[in-house]
């Protein structure tokens, strides 16, 4: 799925950011278990998600158009 998204609207640079983030995150969490024995708990790693997202898209510009996007896609997924 991620490998079809093109283009460089915001819904477009969202999702990718979002699946980076996604398993970025997974992967450290996969080596604390391994290497030190501790983990993060879901919420944590899906807010620790939510934050890089935000981050890296700081200083990017939204128009409404974009926004309404992200909006239905957001509803759909009910987060």
């Amino acid at each position: 799925m991620i490998l079809k998204l093109k283009g460089k609207s915001l819904l477009v640079a969202i999702l990718k950011l979002t699946w980076n983030a996604y398993l970025y995150m997974i992967w450290r969490q996969r080596n604390k278990r391994y290497f030190s024995a501790s983990f993060l708990t879901e919420d944590v790693v899906l807010v620790q998600i939510k934050e890089v997202v935000q981050t890296h898209l700081g200083g990017k510009l939204i128009n409404r158009a974009s926004l309404l996007m992200l909006h239905s896609v957001l509803l759909k997924l009910k987060v």
